[in-house]
């Protein structure tokens, strides 16, 4: 099994339909579903119910299901995997490219998200933690999706250990 060290976020313009030459990369992680994404002063906002990995998957298989009968809520091992967190990447879309590796290219205000030069036309994007909390499911409503917004619903599964 070969492992990756980083994930790629690609970035397409919604009125040429190419992917933008800045090129964005992060820790890795898997997710199921996006909570929000939008543009704000020069960046896209993008929060996401993060995995560390996708070993959640295998509770997911039939055999599995079977297997819980019906009980995984109860199950430890089962509520431990499905336990993403809510994390917000803010790439900046028109980065300094005269800025070292060492400065912050995100200048959202109020954003503790960080961006810096990797190397030419790529950002490694450090996320920021919503809320510790698992979370999945999450629910903006038709009217508030694409927006910013100080909210979202999730569904949280956990188990006392």
């Amino acid at each position: 099994m070969s492992f990756i060290s980083q994930t790629k976020i690609h970035v397409v313009r919604r009125d040429t339909g190419r992917v933008t030459t800045t090129q964005y990369v992060t820790e890795t992680f898997f997710f199921l579903h996006t909570i929000n994404a939008y543009e704000d002063r020069g960046h896209i906002v993008l929060d996401i119910a993060a995995y560390k990995d996708a070993e959640m998957l295998h509770c997911m298989f039939v055999e599995a299901l079977k297997a819980s009968l019906g009980n995984a809520a109860y199950d430890p091992t089962y509520a431990q995997m499905f336990r993403g967190r809510p994390k917000r990447w803010v790439l900046p879309l028109q980065p300094d490219r005269d800025a070292n590796q060492h400065t912050n290219l995100v200048t959202l205000p109020d954003s503790r998200c960080r961006g810096r030069w990797v190397k030419k036309g790529v950002v490694y994007v450090t996320p920021e933690l919503l809320a510790d909390i698992g979370c999945e499911w999450r629910s903006l409503g038709a009217k508030r999706a694409v927006r910013p917004g100080w909210h979202f619903l999730a569904a949280a599964l956990w188990s006392i250990v």
